[in-house]
């Protein structure tokens, strides 16, 4: 998706570094398989998935009451979340449960065609760490969680319930459905409260052409305590629980092409064709353009990384929380480029700019 290339610098400039160990146990999980229960391993041809995720992955956020997936974000103006999915996932179904240490919440589900979410609270039931299964525990908890459990430096989850003398729980939760809707990755984060209680985040993207009306599937819980001398999982202090779902699939609710006056020419590439499609999630845009008998394929990720949509003021429309974008040469000279903005409504009217080049679609 276009800025996110800046962006990602912007946010690790905002955030502490992400220990190695986190970044590949977050690879782990949207490319191959959980060690408890498997995760679907797959792909799109179209579909890229950006580093993105991976920095927002490594945020952790401190937000006074309800945590939810707006606190994933932050105060970070270049994402945003349509006030219909704040308000559909506010009052999506709530359920609560006990898993031996700790209560869970499903907090937060949503689905809109190209992508679910099911987001869980998970608060110790007395003073604990906690920690998610994307990360080790030997990781660095970040500055804000440090101060929420009263420490000052740098020090990793298992050092500081050594030295707080705190029971250590690593969290997993994740939802299982029929795969044969999938179209994409599933990504996890998490983002921790004041009182170091943590929302589990999931997110699949899927085919909206293959959902149907209402998902069904099964929300996975696991929580493990873990030794402090050993550095392990603790035989027999497993809790797990299995929830039946069913989310509603809210579907796309408008779309439109858009026209432009001229031939639509950027630099070595000539824009034939925008659509976009708008869900309650935001909207999806794809953009289709022909190459120049001169032009390369490392011109059209040029050509990906340099295309700005901007409302006709000249703002820049904010990312939309897929985390991903569309990027096919398959069809070459055929260059098919897409992704999400996180905006309301569609736009009656709107510029693309790139570089010196510019225009108008409306």
């Amino acid at each position: 998706m276009k800025m996110l290339e800046n962006e990602l610098q912007n946010l690790k400039e905002k955030f502490p570094d992400m220990p190695k160990a986190c970044h590949q146990g977050l690879m782990d999980a949207a490319r191959s398989v959980k060690e408890e229960e498997k995760m679907k391993k797959f792909t799109m041809r179209t579909v890229l998935v950006t580093a993105l995720i991976l920095a927002l992955t490594a945020a952790v956020a401190l937000a006074a009451g309800q945590l939810g997936l707006k606190d994933l974000l932050g105060n970070h103006g270049s994402y945003a979340l349509p006030s219909a999915a704040q308000e559909i996932m506010e009052n999506s179904e709530k359920k609560t449960f006990t898993l031996g240490p700790v209560s869970v919440t499903l907090e937060e589900t949503l689905a809109d065609g190209y992508l679910i979410y099911a987001n869980t609270l998970v608060t110790a039931k007395e003073p604990s760490v906690l920690f998610t299964w994307g990360c080790d525990p030997t990781d660095y908890i970040y500055p804000e969680l440090a101060a929420a459990l009263g420490l000052e430096g740098r020090i990793s989850y298992l050092d500081a319930a050594k030295q707080l003398k705190l029971p250590l729980y690593r969290i997993s939760s994740w939802l299982e459905y029929d795969y044969q809707y999938q179209d994409g990755e599933e990504m996890s984060a998490e983002v921790y409260g004041e009182n170091g209680e943590v929302l589990c985040v999931f997110m699949a993207q899927t085919d909206p052409e293959k959902m149907p009306e209402i998902l069904d599937g099964t929300l996975h819980i696991r929580v493990e305590q873990w030794d402090l001398a050993a550095g392990e999982s603790m035989t027999g202090k497993e809790w797990s629980r299995e929830e039946q779902l069913s989310i509603p699939v809210q579907g796309v609710t408008a779309e439109k092409k858009y026209a432009w006056e001229g031939k639509g020419t950027l630099g070595e590439f000539t824009l034939t064709e925008v659509t976009a499609q708008k869900t309650c999630a935001g909207v999806y845009y794809t953009a289709v353009f022909k190459a120049d008998d001169g032009a390369n394929r490392d011109a059209a990720h040029a050509l990906y990384d340099a295309l700005n949509w901007m409302d006709m003021e000249g703002n820049a429309f904010p990312a939309g929380v897929s985390f991903s974008g569309e990027f096919d040469l398959e069809a070459w000279p055929r260059v098919t480029l897409g992704g999400m903005w996180g905006i309301d409504d569609l736009p009656d009217t709107m510029k693309l700019k790139m570089g010196e080049y510019e225009m108008e679609l409306k």
